[in-house]
């Protein structure tokens, strides 16, 4: 998995590569904390660029969602059609704003 944040607008965006799963998820909940030591609580996660991901990986986004959530804030995902299926049948396209573009997701704030 490879992680590259960028920041637009005020906006913090993580820009992923590769696979999430239970070999990097540590990884991604230190990214995660990160953010939210920072008092970044604006963020997108951009996902159109992994090839793979698993429970573990989808069980760190729902926590930094409800991380966000509790400071007043939301977080944003731009993911394709078939990662779309994947939240949507665990119910997460409810909790979570799922964009199909980044800019759609960056107009959402």
């Amino acid at each position: 998995m490879d992680i590259e944040v960028s920041e637009k607008n005020g906006i913090t965006i993580l820009h992923f590569q590769g696979r999430l799963d239970m070999y990097n998820v540590t990884e991604l909940r230190e990214s995660f904390q990160d953010l939210l030591n920072k008092k970044k609580f604006k963020v997108i996660l951009d996902l159109y660029k992994i090839t793979f991901i698993d429970s573990s990986a989808l069980g760190a986004i729902i926590s930094l969602s409800n991380s966000l959530q509790v400071n007043g804030y939301r977080l944003r995902i731009c993911i394709d059609k078939q990662k779309l299926l994947l939240f949507h049948h665990f119910a997460l396209d409810k909790q979570m704003s799922l964009h199909s573009s980044l800019e759609a997701a960056l107009l959402s704030f």
